[in-house]
C-alpha cells in the first residue's frame, strides 16, 4: 500500500500582509481573511476590500486638490481611469498605474481594470455607472478602459468631471427647457 503525507504550507505565515489589514487564519490546504470593520471579504475570504467612502481628489500636486463632489472608496477613486489622484483625509495619494501598489488596490496594474474574481483576468470598470455623479448635466459613455463625457451645447467638461455651463442654473429639468423655448416664442 501506498501512502503519502503532505504537509500544510502556512500561508500566514510565509506571507504576513496576506490578508491586511485584517488577520490571517490557517487552515489545513489554504487560510482565510477575518476582515476589520469596513472592510469585506473578496475572493473567497483571501483578501480584504477596504469599502469605506471618503473624498476623493481629481488632482494631487503634492497635495489634494479639486475635491469631487462625491465620496468614494479608495479603489472607485483611484483606479478608475482618470477618477482621482488622492483620497481621503488626510490626504493620500494614489498609488501610481503600473507599480506594485497600484496592482495590489486595484487588482490590475492598468488603470480603468480590474480582475474578475471568478476568472482572473482584467474586467473593464464601467465608470459610468460606478460613480453616478460623473458626468453630472451631461452623457457619460464608458469605454474599454475609460470613460468619455458628452456636454450639451453651452456647457463645458471641467475638472471636478461635470458639464457647467452659464445656464446650469436655469436649465435642471426637461420642463424648463420647454418653459424658455415658450417665451422665447412670446
Amino acid at each position: 500500500m501506498l501512502s503519502f503525507y503532505t504537509s500544510d504550507i502556512d500561508e500566514c505565515l510565509n506571507l504576513p500582509t496576506i490578508c491586511s489589514p485584517g488577520v490571517c487564519y490557517n487552515t489545513i490546504g489554504n487560510y482565510t481573511c477575518v476582515c476589520p470593520v469596513d472592510y469585506m471579504q473578496v475572493n473567497g475570504g483571501k483578501t480584504c476590500m477596504d469599502m469605506r467612502s471618503s473624498f476623493c481628489y481629481k488632482d494631487f500636486n503634492g497635495t489634494c486638490e479639486n475635491e469631487l463632489a462625491v465620496n468614494l472608496t479608495k479603489k472607485q477613486c483611484c483606479c478608475g481611469y482618470g477618477i482621482g489622484k488622492g483620497w481621503n483625509k488626510p490626504c493620500e495619494p494614489c498609488p501610481a498605474p503600473g507599480t506594485d501598489a497600484f496592482g495590489e488596490l486595484c487588482g490590475s496594474k492598468v488603470p480603468g481594470f480590474e480582475i474578475d474574481i471568478k476568472t482572473g483576468r482584467p474586467v473593464d470598470i464601467d465608470e459610468c455607472n460606478a460613480i453616478p455623479t460623473i458626468c453630472t448635466n451631461g452623457l457619460c459613455i464608458n469605454q474599454i478602459g475609460s470613460f468619455r463625457c458628452e456636454c450639451p451645447i453651452g456647457f463645458s467638461y471641467n475638472n471636478l468631471l461635470i458639464c457647467e455651463g452659464e445656464f446650469l442654473h436655469e436649465i435642471q429639468t426637461p420642463f424648463s427647457c420647454l418653459f424658455i423655448f415658450f417665451l422665447a416664442l412670446s
